[in-house]
């Protein structure tokens, strides 16, 4: 993907895990060695009008912010409860709605 003898900065260098066909595997066949790929993870991102950045520090970690605009937390949707878990499931997913009070005998 690059030379050897590069001079390439880190924002560069990080940016290359975006690549298509990226791996960091020894060897790479028709079957193995790529998975799905953060470059498919970055066009999804892209597509709503977001951004990723990566940085990281030897010794000390990685760091990966994703910015998403706002409009996609404002969305139409079903607030549900399961056990201890909360969930919204947008309301073009739900087909129909019962209420279980509890008395039911439904598995």
């Amino acid at each position: 993907m690059i030379s050897k003898d590069a001079d390439i900065s880190d924002k560069e260098a990080f940016n290359l895990i975006f690549a298509p066909g990226f791996s960091t595997a020894e060897t790479v066949s028709n079957i193995s060695g790529r998975g799905v790929g953060m470059d498919v993870v970055k066009k999804t991102i892209d597509s709503l009008r977001g951004s990723i950045e990566m940085n990281s520090l030897t010794g000390k970690g990685t760091t990966i912010r994703l910015r998403l605009p706002l409009t996609l937390a404002i969305i139409n949707g079903l607030p549900v409860r399961i056990g201890t878990c909360h969930y919204v499931i947008p309301l073009a997913a739900v087909e129909e709605c019962v209420e279980l009070t509890g008395k039911e005998n439904h598995i």
